[in-house]
């Protein structure tokens, strides 16, 4: 199973409890922050290091700025390749 969630998201859990259906995150102490993935087969529940999820933050928003997430897609090769026409 894949979780795909916005960086939005991310951002706000470093800070207080948020999420919604399969995606919860929340600050744990001062230095972790909890991820918690939801599927019909289970939980799972990952601890991680706050100060690398803010770096990643920092380098994933000098990459791709937000709001320009949809810039950065192809929209059209990914319906193509969703609906198995892909072009080359």
């Amino acid at each position: 199973m894949t979780w795909t969630f916005a960086r939005s998201l991310l951002d706000a859990g470093l800070r207080a409890p948020t999420g919604d259906g399969d995606v919860h995150i929340w600050p744990c102490g001062r230095v972790q922050t909890m991820v918690e993935l939801r599927s019909p087969e289970g939980v799972a529940l990952l601890q991680l290091d706050t100060a690398g999820l803010r770096r990643f933050l920092v380098r994933s928003y000098a990459t791709v700025p937000a709001g320009n997430e949809a810039a950065a897609l192809d929209i059209e090769r990914a319906l193509a390749a969703l609906l198995g026409n892909a072009r080359g």
